[in-house]
């Protein structure tokens, strides 16, 4: 999907309690996108999607040369977090959204790993302990 009008600046990829990331491919070069499986304590599932080239003040770095400016480099350091809102299908499949608001997302215990499809890196798997495994595809 394109991500060019997603809008950065809550607090980039802040520390979390996550399982891990899938990387998105947005099919450009401006952002990075990852769909982030919680581990303990949190229950939502995630995007994150950051800007490159921007420090955690939203300044441009330009090509950010140099180490500190590793994560501004990559996205990290300027973004935004994305709630999945809907249901788990309990079969075939729903179409779900993402929103901002984290009380409104979807919660369920024991999301486990994440993973793009090496095939389609549009495609990100998601297997959940007690619901089973599911395809998001962007």
């Amino acid at each position: 999907g394109d991500a060019s009008l997603i809008q950065g600046g809550v607090n980039g990829m802040g520390f979390d309690s996550l399982e891990n990331a899938a990387l998105i491919s947005t099919g450009e070069e401006d952002h990075v996108v990852m769909m982030l499986s919680p581990d303990y304590g949190s229950t939502a599932l995630r995007l994150y999607v950051g800007i490159k080239g921007f420090q955690t003040n939203g300044q441009s770095c330009g090509a950010c040369a140099g180490d500190e400016n590793l994560l501004a480099r990559n996205g990290l350091a300027f973004g935004s977090w994305w709630f999945l809102e809907g249901n788990l299908p309990s079969s075939g499949s729903v179409t779900g959204s993402f929103g901002t608001n984290i009380g409104a997302s979807m919660k369920y215990s024991k999301h486990e790993d994440v993973d793009t499809n090496p095939n389609n890196p549009t495609q990100v798997i998601m297997g959940n302990e007690n619901f089973g495994v599911f395809l998001f595809d962007y």
